[in-house]
């Protein structure tokens, strides 16, 4: 199992910046596919919101704060498109979407199932 979180402000779109989101959005992957959904306060910080988690899928990260990340085993993927669910989608299917043919260096792992 594989957990993909995604700071947001709504429970539906990416928020702008990870520093300030109200919540984070957590995808729980098995066999490829979205197995279950929660959403998360970030009450108590970053770090603590995200601990458990293989990646997080961001529009803006600030280096140290990925640096940090990183650190903790945690991989920050940079975004552009703002609907949560399809950019956790897209990079399940490999970073490629309708609009979007970028390709996410960690989909394989994630689609295996398998924690770095």
């Amino acid at each position: 199992m594989v957990k993909i979180a995604v700071p947001s402000d709504d429970g539906e779109r990416i928020s702008g910046h990870l520093i300030g989101s109200l919540l984070f959005l957590i995808y729980e992957i098995r066999e490829g596919k979205i197995h279950a959904r929660a959403k998360r306060a970030q009450t108590h910080g970053i770090m603590a919101a995200v601990e458990d988690c293989d990646t997080v899928i961001v529009k803006h990260c600030p280096e140290p704060i990925s640096e940090l990340l990183a650190v903790k085993g945690i991989k920050t993927i940079k975004e552009n498109r703002s609907d949560a669910e399809r950019a956790v989608q897209g990079l399940l299917n490999g970073g490629r979407t309708k609009e979007n043919s970028l390709y996410f260096e960690n989909s394989a792992r994630i689609n295996s199932g398998v924690k770095s």
